[in-house]
């Protein structure tokens, strides 16, 4: 186990590794609590000394790393807490932590309902336990390896207790590729207790075992509860409660009873007094309303408990939820004039402060004061002189003019509402745009270089101007004393390095007369680059000093440059390119070149090359000499020579061979027998695909090894031309190798090199095969799966050692379930043959696994052989003419192809199509069970095509039909999707954004579920709601009929004094349905463009441009602007740091920069939503950050053909390519990451029929 530690100091700076001896001093088993230290565990005295340890490392960051051997301390499996002591030269002492598990296998195990992944479960459930099982070098344990149920437990409270068996019964299985299914069902007459459960599951591999633990809960109802608006309340208000009741299936239970416990305050949990309890029964959907007489009267944090109740199964669940009480979900303040952020003592300054509900809606009536000011340095408070107060208007906003501080510095107000003062944390913050500084001087920063360009970079020595700004916030003379260079402090490794703590160095140049508005000071750059910190200071004539700091760099051009590899794969004896853009004159250098296939450094020598300003300039290295393999170049950029704090550039490269020895078992399998001969096939290949000429006698066998065993000096090698063109046969003979795993390397020697292609290849015992009696044998060649009919004998050949006893295993490919009642032995005789025959009874896809002894023995060998059977006949229903949506008097048509079970179409015959019942495809539930619409002896045409048609004599809504397919006893069931409409009800606006007052045209339009117009249709624009304030006052023409195509017109009025969003309303008077339209007005509308775009990295830069126009397209300015980023991964809630960010507001042009510092550990999906003008407008934007991009195609093949198939005419018997290219966000190729398929869908027809087909896939 390699420790690597990093030690920071308290300005969160990496702290130079040769300041540090660290030590790991103590080990605990965080499970038994064994602790391993000295002396009884001398490994345990392990120190990275002030030259660090064999595998330390010294880089910028400050590692040491600590190489711990487990193998000297027995450890048994469990989690582990290591304890750190790092201890400096100055002899100050810290400790860390750091946790690791030791286990024997790498083993996850998750639940599942039939087949697919599931958390809780009913009572009367079967629980799929799902085990995947990998040894620590990445490969998945043998097939044969034990997979079975160790213990379960059920958790009560803190206390879990051990289910006994005669509850339960839990199967045992065997893994196949890494993956092994388990279940735990109930015993007859039995039910899992409800509750918390823990699987622990226990996979064991020849010698080894490991146990993982599995949680999953059981009940046979969960509930899930709201209020309206969400999590928001006013106080002493009546509410209500909303909520749902559904099984683990999502079904609705209706019947549940409901009760309201109480709210209960988070801060002690004391229950809150004189609420009423009402008590309901869940009705349809599983849904309850609970009418609550009284919020809490105080505001704060609460917790309001429901509990249900079950009749039917006598089991009760109790539901929580937070509502946060308070009296506004708002109090915001903005300045009147936005040039009073900084003012002079006393000046009045005017606010305008925005008070909003629950709901959003603005508080009219309230009296608003500013009670005090907050020092936002120091946070000690000074009273406030409130010269004029405000009253809220409708819209909830008040105007009042404050007395700023006397005293200088930087203020937030606390706002008072009717004499109460806003001082929780939820109305500070509302009030933070509203600090103002008070100044009597105002003083800025900004530095400028030798040519009077202001900047923040500089070149080593070089003069800096630091000028200081003075701005007397209320007009007139400037008061100042001094002004003050203090020091600058190094902030970068580049700049530490070889020098010693705190990396300062003073400064002290001073003004202290003659002050202008502009007053420079000057020093001399630094000699080293990096980042600096650059402390100043100004004295005021009443001896307040403010320090102002500020950031600059030293670098070697203070020019943009940029360097990139022009091809990233290169011909072997062919130079690198690196292509140069440079803004002025640098130079280029090879600081070093690496092998990062052996880890060695190549020296190649320099070759230094000036730059003059220009584009797509050429750095040519010489790499003639590389042989084939990757590198790493790192590239020095400098102006006068290259330094240890000089840039780099670091580039991956691929020199590439013109020849490539392959090499392949002939064996499909890659298996062969013992005592027989062994064959490869070989070959070398050249950059185009083609093979090189190599002789026969240039072909030979350089190693055969198992493990570090030797055996390539005992065989006997023969080479002959391979039936593949352009490759070689390479036999062994002479020697019998033991069954195991083995690596054989040939060489191919061609003009004068020697090439080796290695091939991996295992011994048998014997030789094992299964198959059908009358279906092929299955190979690299042959994916042709047999299929046979339910109730006929499938007859299998078994092959193998003589006398040998074993038994036929058969298992579900969905979910690798083994069928127990097929499972029968079997004994090769004398000859290493058996027959054996099994009849099916259920239509499915199958695998036959023959294992010999069985698949409990850790030691077995098995073969497999997948089969399919059906039920004498298949259907295949023809999407293609099919209309799923009907109107309520019209007939559904099914059309169908009648399939033997071979997949060929039947072409004559007679079919008996049931109609059986319906389902509601949004949450399963039977709406009728026996429905009975039947067709007979409905005869079966050319090409196997049959069309029955029938009246679905149901209501309106979406419904999916169970239908049987019957010929004789055999019967196949499938479903459909299809909708009973009235027909199709369209309304849209004539376009989005409106101004006040201006009249908006609503349209409607109605079609028939042929899509033709329906003419004569009532539509009436029945509300217009702005929040919650209805407006049918702004109705001008609010009813019309449809004309011949459908079609109808309405419009309203927007008022003149409202800006935001306005929701239509129109119904459908004959069916009473409706359709909403959300509407906005604003003087202003907005546009965002992106200056950078996504994907994004973690730690990029998301960067936008925000413009603000008024309704004539004119510029406006000073609107305020702030965004709130929320992420995927956190439930789409808002990303700590980035939740109501204020940016500045827009300019002149109407323009302001967004610019968001995207974590360096995000990943995921991303929406960030923009509020413009205080909620006069909103944009949203979604991003997705990611380390890398992938870029995906899909194609099909056939063997023995050379034409590829698009991703939409892929042949069913076709092998499905997915070719994935990973690169890193600048484009740069990604060698070795893994590529896993993970899932496979099969897509149906409307809801409710896709399909989970992974487990059927090979990949």
């Amino acid at each position: 186990v390699y420790f690597h530690v990093q030690v920071m100091n308290d300005a969160r700076q990496h702290v130079s590794a040769s300041k540090l001896q660290v030590d790991l001093t103590k080990l605990t088993n965080m499970i038994t609590g064994q602790t391993y230290n000295e002396p009884a565990h001398q490994v345990l005295n392990v120190t990275s000394e002030w030259i660090a340890v064999a595998n330390a490392t010294t880089g910028d960051k400050g590692q040491r790393v600590i190489n711990l051997s487990l193998s000297g301390l027995s450890l048994s499996s469990g989690y582990y807490e290591a304890r750190i002591k790092v201890t400096d030269d100055e002899g100050c002492v810290d400790y860390g932590t750091s946790f690791f598990q030791v286990s024997n296998l790498d083993v996850m195990a998750e639940t599942r309902r039939s087949g697919s992944s599931a958390f809780i479960f009913k009572p009367s459930d079967t629980v799929q336990l799902y085990a995947t099982a990998y040894y620590f070098n990445g490969s998945k344990v043998e097939n044969g390896a034990t997979v079975s149920l160790d213990k379960l437990l059920l958790i009560s409270g803190t206390t879990p207790k051990t289910i006994s068996t005669d509850v339960y019964t839990s199967t045992t299985n065997t893994t196949k590729n890494g993956v092994a299914t388990i279940t735990v069902r109930p015993k007859s007459g039995q039910t899992l207790p409800s509750g918390d459960y823990l699987a622990f599951v226990k996979v064991t591999a020849g010698s080894v075992s490991e146990v993982r633990e599995a949680w999953f809960m059981v009940k046979s109802f969960f509930l899930y509860a709201y209020t309206v608006p969400y999590y928001y309340a006013s106080p002493a208000q009546a509410t209500t409660i909303y909520g749902f009741v559904f099984d683990p299936d999502w079904n609705a239970l209706n019947g549940v009873n409901i009760s309201f416990d109480g709210f209960y305050d988070v801060k002690n949990f004391e229950k809150v007094k004189n609420i009423n309890k009402p008590k309901t029964v869940t009705a349809g959907w599983g849904s309850f309303e609970l009418a609550v007489n009284s919020t809490p009267s105080k505001e704060g944090t609460y917790v309001y408990v429901i509990n249900a109740f079950n009749p039917l199964t006598g089991e009760a669940e109790e539901y929580m939820d937070f509502l946060q009480v308070q009296r506004f979900s708002n109090v915001e303040c903005s300045f009147v004039n936005a040039g009073q952020s900084t003012v002079t003592p006393s000046t009045a300054v005017n606010y305008k402060i925005t008070i909003t509900d629950a709901t959003g809606s603005g508080v009219a009536n309230q009296n608003v004061t500013v009670s005090k000011f907050t020092n936002v340095d120091t946070w000690n408070d000074r009273t406030a002189t409130t010269t004029s107060s405000g009253m809220t208007n409708a819209d909830g906003v008040a105007t009042l003019t404050v007395t700023a501080p006397s005293v200088i510095g930087k203020y937030r107000p606390i706002a008072s509402v009717n004499g109460e003062e806003m001082s929780s944390d939820t109305y500070r913050y509302g009030m933070w745009p509203c600090e103002i500084g008070v100044y009597k001087t105002e003083v800025s920063i900004e530095l400028a270089n030798k040519d009077s360009l202001i900047t923040t970079n500089f070149v080593p020595q070089s003069n800096i101007s630091v000028r200081f700004l003075l701005t007397n916030p209320g007009g007139g003379a400037v008061s100042m004393n001094e002004l003050k260079l203090v020091q600058y402090q190094c902030l970068t490794q580049s700049c530490k390095t070889g020098s010693t703590s705190p990396w300062t160095t003073t400064l002290g140049s001073t003004k202290t007369s003659n002050f202008a508005a502009t007053n420079t000071l000057k020093f001399k750059a630094p000699l080293k680059e990096g980042t600096y910190l650059l402390v100043t200071q100004a004295k005021d004539t009443d001896n307040s000093i403010s320090t102002i700091p500020v950031t600059f760099n030293v670098v070697a051009a203070t020019f943009n440059y940029y360097l990139w590899l022009t091809s990233t794969a290169i011909n072997q004896g062919t130079p690198i390119n690196v292509t140069i853009d440079t803004e002025g004159t640098i130079k280029v250098n090879v600081s070093s070149l690496r092998n990062i296939n052996t880890k060695t450094v190549v020296n190649l020598g320099g070759q230094e090359t000036q730059f003059s300003a220009g584009k797509g300039q050429q750095y040519v290295y010489d790499t003639s000499s590389l042989t084939p393999g990757t590198y790493e170049v790192a590239l020095c950029a400098y102006t006068s020579s290259c330094t240890n704090t000089s840039t780099r550039k670091q580039f991956v490269f691929t020199v590439i061979g013109s020849s490539f020895p392959e090499g392949r078992p002939f064996n499909p399998s890659g298996a062969y027998v013992a005592n027989r001969n062994i064959t490869f096939e070989v070959r070398l290949a050249n950059r185009t695909g083609g093979s090189r000429q190599v002789e026969s006698g240039n072909v030979m066998l350089v190693s055969l090894k198992k493990g570090k065993n030797g055996f390539a000096a005992y065989f006997s090698t023969n080479v002959t031309d391979s039936p593949s063109p352009g490759w070689k046969l390479v036999t062994l003979s002479g020697y019998s190798l033991a069954p195991g795993d083995y690596e054989a390397v040939i060489g191919l020697n061609y003009s004068g090199s020697v090439y080796h292609a290695k091939i991996f290849f295992y011994i048998t015992e014997y030789e094992f095969k299964l198959a059908t009696r009358d279906g092929p044998e299955m190979s690299m060649g042959n994916f042709m799966v047999p299929v046979y009919a339910t109730d006929t004998d499938v007859t299998f050949n078994i092959t193998g050692s003589p006398n040998r006893n074993g038994t036929l295993n058969i298992f579900d490919t969905n979910g690798w379930v083994l069928m127990p009642q097929y499972t029968k032995s079997f004994r090769l005789d004398g000859s290493g043959f058996n027959q054996t025959s099994i009849s099916f009874s259920e239509g499915k896809n199958y695998v036959a696994v023959a294992a010999i002894p069985n698949l409990q023995d850790p030691n077995h060998r098995e073969a497999h052989y997948p089969f399919d059977i059906k039920a004498g006949f298949d259907i295949r229903l023809n999407w293609e003419g099919m209309r799923p949506d009907i109107g309520q008097n019209q007939n559904l048509t099914l059309n169908f192809t009648v399939l033997s079970i071979n997949g060929t179409p039947m072409e004559s015959g007679a079919i008996n199509v049931t109609i059986l019942k319906y389902r509601n495809p949004k949450n399963w539930e039977v709406v009728n069970d026996s429905v009975g619409i039947s067709g007979s002896n409905l005869p079966i045409g050319a090409g196997g095509a049959t069309t029955f048609q029938f009246d679905p004599d149901t209501g309106l809504g979406e419904y999916v039909a169970e239908i049987t397919f019957s010929m004789g006893a055999n019967q196949v069931m499938q479903s459909t999707w299809f909708w009973v409409k009235s027909g199709d009800f369209f309304v849209w606006s004539d376009k989005d954004n409106y101004a006040p007052g201006e009249t908006v045209l609503i349209f409607a339009q109605i079609r028939n579920t042929d899509w033709s117009g329906m003419s004569g249709e009532n539509v009436t624009l029945t509300n217009v709601t702005f929040g919650s304030q209805n407006l049918p006052g702004a109705i001008t023409t609010g009813a019309a009929i449809t004309d011949s195509n459908g079609n109808a017109q309405m419009q309203f009025t927007l008022p003149r004094d409202k800006t935001g969003n306005f929701m239509v309303t129109v119904k459908w008077n004959e069916t009473g349905e409706t359709r909403t339209q959300t509407v906005r007005a604003s003087t202003y509308k907005a546009e965002i463009f992106d200056q950078t775009w996504p994907p994004f990295s973690g730690g990029d830069t998301y960067t936008m441009e925000v413009r603000v126009y008024d309704k004539n397209n004119a510029p406006v300015s000073n609107i305020p602007v702030n965004y709130t980023v929320r992420s995927e991964k956190n439930n789409w809630q808002a990303v700590p740091g980035a939740d109501n960010v204020n940016v500045s507001k827009t300019d002149a042009s109407g323009k302001t920069i967004i610019s968001y510092q995207i974590p360096g550990d995000a990943n995921g999906f991303y929406d960030m939503e923009i509020v413009i003008g205080n909620g006069i407008m909103k944009k949203w934007r979604g991003f997705q950050v990611s380390p890398f991009e992938v870029y995906m195609s899909l194609y099909g093949e056939k063997t023995g053909e050379d034409a590829i198939y698009n991703d939409w005419e892929i042949p069913g018997d076709a092998t499905i390519v997915i070719s994935a290219e990973v690169r890193t966000q600048g484009g740069t190729p990604i060698q070795n990451a893994t590529v896993t398929l993970q899932e496979v869908w099969q897509m149906g027809w409307g809801p409710g029929t896709q399909v989970n087909v992974t487990s059927n896939i090979t990949s």
